[in-house]
């Protein structure tokens, strides 16, 4: 009988740049804790997931495929549900995990067990150039929550029976992580970041483009049915509805600086 993974790192596959998929896989397969699977839900996008996991021909690799295009949301859900380990790590397909990543997190959530998930910090790049670094650390309260701060989704690692006894990622698109944050807190459970910086995080000029106003309506729909969850004054409600409508209008270019800048000084 083979032993069953503690972690399963889940990832969502779909038009990944190649080079940048390679890297992501094989840091975590050359992770400092083995103790782990890495499960790929193949959403129909244009890359052969099978064909490159055999190249790397690790057997912790296991790649599901979609019948068709589904989205992010779906392929997490179903990721999980063919998850075997008692923690779950999520992992984007551009991101880069640093080979300690999940060592430093098992450590962490064995000996803090009253925490269900914990998120980390997060050197940011383009693919290539380093150009800043998030910072800061400590509990997440639901004030916090209430006033947009969250968790870099593809540094968390969370208790499986946590995310299944809310019903899995909540269905918002762009910010079903937030969503499923605000889930989990009004359920009782506790969130930490951590002060380690644990993944390369993928951030470029590309994605900002993607940040429109048109994408943003998963957004508006979350601040309508869930973050209202929290309980946030109608004063804190309109300040959200406002930040989220000026992000999905301002230029990509002004966004990118703004937060190049913040990072930037971060970096000091």
């Amino acid at each position: 009988m083979k032993d069953i993974p503690l972690v399963s790192v889940i990832m969502s596959e779909y038009n990944t740049e190649e080079k940048l998929l390679i890297r992501s896989i094989e840091s975590i397969i050359k992770q400092t804790y083995k103790n782990i699977e890495l499960i790929i839900i193949d959403d129909c996008g244009r890359n052969n997931v099978k064909k490159i996991v055999s190249k790397i021909n690790d057997p912790r690799i296991k790649v599901y495929k979609n019948k068709e295009n589904s989205g992010l949301v779906y392929s997490l859900n179903k990721a999980i549900k063919k998850s075997s380990g008692k923690y779950i790590a999520r992992m984007d397909t551009d991101d880069y995990s640093y080979p300690q990543r999940i060592e430093l997190q098992v450590n962490f959530i064995e000996k803090n067990k009253i925490y269900d998930i914990i998120g980390a910090n997060a050197t940011i790049y383009d693919g290539e150039k380093e150009w800043g670094k998030t910072t800061g650390c400590g509990e997440i309260t639901r004030k916090q929550l209430l006033n947009g701060c969250s968790l870099i989704h593809p540094s968390v690692m969370y208790k499986k029976s946590v995310i299944e006894s809310i019903g899995g990622y909540q269905d918002y698109k762009r910010c079903e992580d937030y969503a499923t944050w605000i889930e989990a807190i009004i359920n009782g459970y506790k969130l930490y970041k951590m002060s380690d910086i644990v993944i390369k995080y993928h951030l470029s000029k590309e994605d900002y483009k993607k940040r429109t106003l048109k994408t943003r309506k998963g957004f508006f729909k979350m601040l309508k049915y869930q973050y209202i969850k929290l309980k946030p004054t109608p004063t804190k409600i309109c300040k959200m509805y406002i930040k989220t409508f000026i992000a999905g209008i301002m230029p990509s270019t002004i966004m990118y600086k703004y937060h190049n800048n913040k990072f930037e000084k971060s970096k000091g």
